[in-house]
Order: structure tokens, then sequence, then C-alpha cells
């Protein structure tokens, strides 16, 4: 059999759409034809095309045919049809040059064939692949890369299965679990220590694999001394240890009990801290581990916090939940840490941990003891909103866009600490703006603004108008306006601190009406060259509407 020499010329020379739209009647037609499989078989087979796109073309024709087709075969003709697969899979495990996108659809091939068949035929998959490691490289690359396409298809949760494909599904997890789970976890660590120097990606990938299949396997076959002294070990290598972050990411996700989770957690955060890892500064950190590493501890957090959340009564009553909160407590150290790193992308990976520890902090009968706590985030919170010397508000970029949407994020962070504890945040408010325009003037530009700022945010996130009903919050909110005002910072130079000056002012107009003496200075501001007559154009006309707005409601 050879392949149409048409066909041949056009694989070749496939790089125009031109000629790609040529090749789909070609495809189609092997696709349909009962000897189609057969003759794109034979050619991957004798590794007569020597080429990856003819392979590639080969490989999509069986591809359809084992989608379509195959469970209609006679059984001998199944029976050829794997070993065309098999003999293709030890040409890839022995070729020297053979690219990505063809491992990888070799690997979607033998994984189609296999969800059909597998558990009531082809139970040999695993013992072949095994056997075959031994060929080199290339035989533990493919191999790993089947065990992510087969967890692709019979474990992802983002990928939506009828009732039918569920129930083959776990028939399949429930037969390998049984029969050949410890023979794969046996070869992973093999591969982990053989090549732990030498290929750093094979390394990698096995690591996916691992975290892959943690989800739905003994997690006393990973969770033990071998393989996570080995884990432990790759965060010294700057090639291995994104993935071992993620790997043990995917390990503290394992679906457990709220006691067993916690030793976990509390074993790997001890381990992790002795490793002197969690005391780095991203400065010293490379490439995207910071991010891997604050990835890691929001996982962390959220699983205790999601234990907590989810425990029974007897549970609670053997004291489960005073250990998962003293567990908690102790990671916010390293919230801290990683929400106040200086990369605005390292520290939106802990969000997520803010945010369910403050709402877990809603939730306790006394969160007193956590005020600490509680003042120490909304420190950091306030240092991270503020501007960078280098934010150009002249001409905002993609990286001004981006931090503005990150400063939102971290107003929600504010709201839920002002829902949690008004006062704690009111007090921090004052303290602040008393602190800094007190001697504004040689006071950077980025602390004057955020002072500014957090006291306009009182007003967006107190609930209702507690600021003005309250006596005790007006009083001390009284005591920042007239702070505000009185102290002329509206002559700072900087388009900033001006702008948000006067978006306060007009923010708390029903403050004038008590205070109406007040009144002529900051119309006063509005009108003159720190306002109406500012040079800058974004200053001025945002300066025109709000003063409209402050006339309106005070006539």
């Amino acid at each position: 059999m050879s392949m149409d020499e048409q066909l041949s010329r056009l694989l070749l020379n496939a790089d125009s759409s031109e000629v790609q739209s040529l090749i789909l009647p070609y495809f189609e037609e092997y696709k349909n034809s009962d000897r189609g499989w057969q003759i794109c078989g034979e050619i991957l087979s004798q590794n007569a095309a020597r080429n990856e796109r003819v392979d590639f073309f080969c490989l999509q024709v069986l591809e359809s045919h084992a989608k379509d087709r195959y469970m209609s075969f006679p059984e001998s003709q199944m029976d050829s049809f794997k070993e065309s697969v098999k003999t293709w899979y030890t040409q890839c495990c022995s070729l020297t040059e053979n690219k990505k996108f063809i491992r990888n659809k070799t690997a979607q091939l033998i994984c189609i064939i296999f969800v059909q068949e597998y558990p009531k035929k082809w139970l040999d998959l695993f013992s072949f692949m095994l056997s075959s490691l031994s060929l080199g490289t290339n035989a533990v690359d493919i191999y790993l890369r089947v065990l992510l396409a087969l967890d692709e298809e019979v474990v992802a949760r983002h990928i939506p299965h009828t009732q039918l494909e569920l129930d083959r599904n776990t028939a399949i997890k429930d037969h390998m679990r049984d029969h050949c789970i410890t023979d794969l976890v046996e070869s992973w660590y093999t591969i982990l220590i053989t090549y732990e120097t030498s290929q750093p990606e094979l390394v990698c990938l096995c690591l996916q694999v691992i975290g892959a299949f943690i989800s739905w396997i003994d997690i006393g076959l990973i969770a033990n001394d071998r393989f996570i002294s080995c884990l432990l070990a790759y965060l010294r290598s700057e090639d291995l240890r994104e993935s071992v972050c993620d790997c043990f990411f995917e390990i503290i996700k394992k679906g457990m009990s709220a006691s067993a989770k916690t030793q976990l957690v509390e074993s790997l955060v001890d381990a992790l801290e002795k490793t002197g890892v969690l005391a780095l500064d991203s400065d010293d950190m490379d490439g995207e581990f910071p991010e891997k590493l604050s990835h890691l501890i929001e996982g962390i957090g959220v699983q205790l916090i999601s234990s907590y959340n989810k425990l029974t009564k007897e549970e609670k009553a053997i004291g489960i939940d005073t250990q998962i909160l003293q567990a908690v407590d102790k990671k916010i150290p390293h919230l801290l840490r990683f929400l106040g790193d200086e990369d605005d992308d390292v520290s939106e990976c802990v969000f997520e941990f803010a945010h369910e520890y403050i709402n877990l902090l809603k939730d306790l009968p006394d969160n007193k003891p956590y005020q600490g706590r509680l003042v120490a985030i909304f420190e950091v919170v306030v240092n991270k909103m503020k501007y960078d010397e280098k934010y150009n508000f002249d001409k905002e970029s993609d990286t001004e866009a981006e931090f503005i949407e990150y400063r939102k994020q971290m107003k929600v962070l504010i709201d839920n600490i002002i829902k949690l504890d008004a006062d704690l945040v009111l007090n921090s408010a004052h303290t602040l703006l008393c602190n800094t325009l007190s001697d504004w003037r040689s006071s950077s530009f980025m602390d004057v603004e955020i002072s500014l700022h957090i006291m306009y945010l009182l007003g967006e996130s107190m609930p209702g108008q507690e600021l003005f009903t309250n006596e005790g919050k007006f009083n001390k909110f009284k005591e920042m306006m007239h702070l505000m005002i009185t102290s002329e910072v509206s002559l700072h130079e900087h388009s900033a601190v001006k702008l948000q000056y006067f978006e306060t002012v007009a923010r708390y107009e029903r403050y004038f009406f008590a205070q109406t003496d007040h009144i002529p200075p900051v119309l006063i501001s509005f009108l003159d060259e720190r306002g109406l007559l500012n040079a800058n154009a974004t200053v001025n006309s945002r300066c025109s509407f709000l003063l409209m707005r402050f006339i309106k409601s005070l006539k």
C-alpha cells in the first residue's frame, strides 16, 4: 500500500490555507474508507514517510476511525488496529526526533481506544507501556503523555460527561486502582530519581501526572517519606520547583476528612518551612516560582477553611474545629507576606485565601482574638493600594490599567473587613489620615493620596448612612473631614491627590449640612487653580462635574 503521490506532495508543502483546503477531501476519503486506517496504519508502522506532516495526517485518520467506527469493527479488525497503534507507539519510543504534537496526538489516539475497551479488554496496555520505558527518554515522555490524556478523558471535571460516560469512567478508575496503580506509582518514582538531574522536562511532566492522578488514588501512595522527600529536594532546583508547587497544590486538594486534611497540610507546611523556601524574598526567585508558591499558600489556607466549614457537630464536639482554627492562624504570616509582595501578580494569588479568612472570622461567635490579624491585613492592603512612583497619570497603558483592576480587587477586601469590623477600619483610617496630613508637604504623593482614598472608601463600604447616624462614628469622621479641609491638602501639586480630595468632599456632601463653615473654603478650592482653573485637563473637567453635584446637593 502507498499513499497517493499528490497527497504526499501536498502534505510536504502544507504551509498555506489553499494547500490545506486541497488536503481536506483526501482526509474525508481516508476517514470514510474501510481501508483508510489500514493504509495510514501501515505507513506509520513502516515509518515510510519520516515526515511529521504525513505522520500527523495518518494519526488524524486513525483517530477518526477510532472515534466513529472502531466499536463496529469485528474482533480481529480491532486487534489489527491496536497492533498498528502499538507498533507505532514502539517506534515513537525509539525515534530520536519526534515532535511534541506527534506524541500528544499518539497519546490521544491510545486514550480513545482505551476508554472504549477497558476494563473488559486491552488489559495489557499499562504493562506494555511500562515494559517500553527501558527504550529511553522518548518512551518515558510518551508514556506520561498517555497518562495525562487518560486523566483528561476519565477524570478532568471541566469536561461535561453523560451518565453513561461517568459510569464508564468510574469502572475504569476502580479497575485501575485494583490492578495497576501501584505499578504506575512505582514507575513515577523511578522516573523522578532517574531523570531528576539529567532530564528536568521529564520530571516536570511526571509531577504533572502525579498531580493529576492524586485526586482519585490512595494518597498514601504519594504522601509518604520517599515521594515528599524528593519533592522538597526539588524545591532547590530552578528547573523543577514550579512543577513541585503545582504538584503540592494538587496533593492538598485531595478530598479527605477534616482531621486528615489538617494533618496533611500541617506536615507539608512544616516541611516547607524547614526548607526555608517560604522565607525567600521574591527578588531571590526566578520565573513564575513566586506566583506558584503564593498560589500554593492560597490553596493551603482555602483548603483548611473549607474543611472547617464542612465540619459536623460530632467533629466539633471532639475539638477538630479548634485544631483547624489554630492551623489557619499559623498560616496568616505567610498570607501577609505574599499579599504584601511587591509583585502584584504574586499578591493576587492569595486573594481567595484573604477573602475566605475574613469570611471565616465573620462566622465565628467571638473573633476578637483575631483582631490583630485583621489590622495586619488591612495595613497590607492599604500599602498595596498605593500608586507606584512610576505610574503614568498622563498616558495610562496596560500596566496602569492592570493596577487599577488590582486596586479594585483590594477594595473588595476592605469592603469585607468593614462589614466584619467597621470600627477597626474607621480607627485605622483616622490614624492614617492624621499621621499623613499632619505633615503632608514632606510626605510622598502616594502616601497622601492613599490616606484620602481610604477615607473616601469609608462612605462606599460603610453600611447605610452609619457614618452620619452613629454618634461615635460620626465624631471620628467629623475630625477627619475637618482635618482634610483645614490642612490645605488641596494645594498639593500632584493631580492624583487633588482629584481624590475633590472626590472625597463631593462624596460627603451631607457633612456640610451640619458644618456650613467649611463650605466657603471648599467652594474656593473648586473655583481656583486647584479645581476649575487647573492646568491639568483631567482635573478641571472632573471638578466641573463634581462642583455641579456639590452645588445641587447643598443649594
